[in-house]
C-alpha cells in the first residue's frame, strides 16, 4: 500500500471540503453579504472637497535673481509641517471664522494630502481635504482652512522679518555719537535695516491657492457597489474558513471518496446495506434473494477478487474491518456462498473468537470449531461442517442451504495424507451436483483468543485447509480494537478490507491506514458498504432487459 502524502491537502481535497460544507458557506456568505449591504446602505453619505496649494520659493531681496543656493531639505521640512499646522488651534479658529456658521454647525473634518514626488520626498503640491455630511460644508471647510493656512504662513514669515528688524534697530540705537555713526559697521547696519524693511513689505506666503474646492455633487462614501462586493467577498472568505474549522472538529467520514483517500486503497466492490434480511430472516442474500441487487454485488466482488489474483493466486483470504459491526462477517458468508455456487471448493473459517457470528448466519452448531481444534479435543474432519446448496422443490427451485452431519455425508479423499498433518480431512461429495462448501466455526469462546490466532498451530490448520480447497476465507475480528488481524496476516495470502463510511470516523481511518501499512500480506482493496440505493451502485439488468428494481415492483403489483 502506498504511503499517504501528509504534507498537505491537494486542491481537490480543498474543493471537497468546501463542497461538503457548501450550505454552511452559502448561508454564511449570504448572511454577511446582507448585513454588510444593509450597513453600507444605511450609513450617512459623506462628501469630500479639496483645495490645492502650491509651494513657491520666496524671492531673496539680497539676491533677487536667485543665484544663491536653495535648501531643498528646508523646503521639504516646511511642506511636511503643513498637516501639523492645519491641525493647530490657531488655524482652526481662523478657518471657522471664515466659514459659514451653518456649515460649522453641520460638522466637518479636515485632512492634508502631500503629493509624492517623482523621485523621492514630496512634491510642491499640497491638498487640503474637507469632509462633511453636507456638501456645502465640505467645500467651505477646505477653502477656509486653505485660506487660513496661507494667511498664517504669511504672518509667520513677516513676524520673523519683524523680529530681525527689531534686533537690527536695537543695535543701531547703540550708536549714539556722531563719530560712531560714521563707521563702516553703522553704515552696514543701516543697509541691513533697509533690506529687512523691504523684505517685510514684500513677504508673502510660501503657499498659494491654485485650485479652490468646489461643492461635490456625489458622496465619496458609502460606495454601495463596492460595499456589496466587499461584503460578498468577506462572507465567502469567512464561510470557507468556518467550513475548514468545522472540518477539523467534525470527524465524520463524508462518503466513499474520503475512505479511499484516507486508506489509499482501490475499491474492489460495493455491497448494499447489511441491515436488511431476506424473507426467511437470513442475511445470506445470495440464497434469500439470488436475483436481487445484493446477490449481484457479491458476484461482482467474487469476480473482482479473481481478477486481482491473476498474477499471484490467493488460496487464503482474510476479511477484516476497522470496527465491529461494519459487516465483515455477513460479507464473508455471502462471498463464501457465491464462490461455492461458482463451483469452487470453499472453506469458511470463523477466526473471530471474541464475537463469532458465522455459525449464526450459516445456521450451524458452534459446539466444535477453532477453539476445540486448538485444545486438541477434535480433529479437522470432525470440526468442519459441510453445507450443501441445492434446489428446493418447496421453494420453486430456489437455492437452499442444507447442513449435513458427519454421519450423513459421503466423503472422498482429497490429496495424499502425510504423517506431519494433524488430521487428514475429506471434502464432502456433492449430492447430484449440488454445490458444497465447508465451514469451520469458532467453537466455544476461549479465555485467550489472541494467543490462539497468533499460534503456529492455527497457522498449520490454515495450511491444511488450503491444500485441499480452492480458497479459504477467514473472518477475522475488527483490526483496531484488537491485534488478531495483525497476528493472522502473516499466515494468509491476501486481505480484503471492509469499510462502512457511516460507521467510521477520520481518526479510525488514519489509525487503520498506519496498521494496514505494516501488515505483511497483500492488501487487495476495499469492500465498501455503500448506503446509496441508486441503480448506479447495485442495479443490473436481467435477460429480458428489465432492471432488477423494476422487476421486483412488477412482481409486487402482481
Amino acid at each position: 500500500m502506498a504511503e499517504k502524502d501528509t504534507e498537505g491537502l491537494s486542491l481537490g481535497a480543498y474543493l471537497r471540503v468546501v463542497l461538503r460544507w457548501k450550505w454552511l458557506v452559502i448561508v454564511v456568505t449570504l448572511a454577511i453579504a446582507v448585513l454588510g449591504t444593509a450597513y453600507t446602505w444605511t450609513r450617512t453619505p459623506m462628501y469630500s472637497a479639496t483645495a490645492t496649494l502650491l509651494y513657491v520659493t520666496q524671492i531673496d531681496i539680497a539676491d533677487p535673481l536667485g543665484t544663491t543656493f536653495v535648501d531643498k531639505t528646508a523646503q521639504q521640512a516646511e511642506i511636511e509641517s503643513v498637516p501639523t499646522v492645519i491641525g493647530s488651534a490657531r488655524v482652526r479658529e481662523s478657518a471657522e471664522a471664515l466659514m459659514e456658521p451653518a456649515n460649522v454647525e453641520a460638522g466637518y473634518g479636515v485632512g492634508v494630502t502631500l503629493q509624492p514626488g517623482l523621485n523621492s520626498g514630496y512634491s510642491n503640491i499640497v491638498g487640503i481635504d474637507g469632509t462633511s455630511a453636507k456638501p456645502e460644508a465640505a467645500a467651505d471647510a477646505a477653502n477656509s482652512y486653505a485660506q487660513a493656512f496661507v494667511e498664517w504662513n504669511r504672518e509667520s514669515a513677516r513676524a520673523q522679518v519683524a523680529d530681525a528688524i527689531d534686533v537690527v534697530q536695537d543695535r543701531i540705537d547703540t550708536y549714539t555719537t556722531e563719530e560712531s555713526r560714521q563707521t563702516t559697521e553703522y553704515l552696514s547696519l543701516q543697509q541691513r535695516l533697509q533690506d529687512l524693511q523691504l523684505l517685510e513689505a514684500a513677504t508673502q506666503s510660501s503657499f498659494k491657492i491654485i485650485t479652490s474646492a468646489s461643492v461635490p455633487s456625489a458622496p465619496y462614501e458609502p460606495d454601495k457597489p463596492r460595499g456589496l462586493v466587499l461584503a460578498l467577498a468577506a462572507g465567502l472568505v469567512f464561510g470557507v474558513a468556518l467550513a475548514f474549522l468545522f472540518e477539523q472538529f467534525d470527524t465524520r467520514v463524508r462518503g466513499e471518496e474520503q475512505v479511499v483517500e484516507e486508506l489509499d486503497l482501490p475499491v474492489i466492490a460495493h455491497v448494499p446495506p447489511l441491515g436488511r434480511r431476506g424473507r426467511d430472516g437470513s442475511v445470506l442474500q445470495m440464497l434469500a434473494d439470488p436475483a436481487g441487487p445484493a446477490a449481484e454485488s457479491y458476484r461482482l466482488l467474487r469476480s473482482n477478487l479473481e481478477f486481482t489474483a491473476v498474477d499471484a493466486p490467493v488460496r487464503t483470504l482474510l476479511i477484516s474491518s476497522s470496527l465491529q459491526g461494519e459487516g465483515k462477517s455477513v460479507i464473508s458468508c455471502n462471498l463464501a456462498v457465491s464462490m461455492a455456487l461458482a463451483g469452487k471448493r470453499v472453506v469458511l473459517v470463523d477466526a473471530d473468537l471474541r464475537g463469532p457470528h458465522v455459525h449464526s448466519y450459516m445456521g450451524i452448531p458452534n459446539a466444535k470449531g477453532v477453539s476445540t481444534l486448538m485444545a486438541r479435543r477434535d480433529d479437522i474432519k470432525d470440526a468442519l461442517v459441510p453445507v450443501r446448496l441445492d434446489a428446493s422443490q418447496a421453494r420453486n427451485g430456489s437455492i437452499v442451504m442444507t447442513t449435513q452431519t458427519a454421519g450423513d455425508v459421503t466423503r472422498v479423499k482429497m490429496g495424499v495424507a502425510s504423517a506431519d498433518r494433524s488430521g487428514d480431512w475429506l471434502w464432502p461429495d456433492s449430492d447430484q451436483g449440488a454445490p458444497m462448501l465447508s465451514v469451520l466455526p469458532s467453537g466455544p469462546v476461549p479465555p485467550n483468543p489472541g494467543e490462539i490466532v497468533a499460534s503456529t498451530r492455527f497457522a498449520d490448520i490454515l495450511d491444511v485447509l488450503a491444500k485441499d480447497a480452492d480458497i479459504v476465507i477467514v473472518d477475522a475480528p475488527a483490526m483496531l480494537p484488537v491485534g488478531d488481524t495483525a497476528a493472522l496476516a502473516p499466515h494468509v495470502d491476501a486481505l480484503a478490507y471492509v469499510a462502512n463510511p457511516d460507521m467510521l470516523r477520520r481518526p479510525s481511518l488514519e489509525q487503520a491506514r498506519v496498521q494496514l501499512g505494516h501488515l505483511p500480506c497483500r492488501i487487495l482493496g476495499l469492500v465498501i458498504v455503500a448506503n446509496k440505493r441508486g441503480q448506479g451502485y447495485y442495479g443490473y439488468y436481467t435477460a429480458d432487459g428489465a432492471s432488477s428494481q423494476s422487476r421486483r415492483r412488477v412482481q409486487q403489483r402482481v
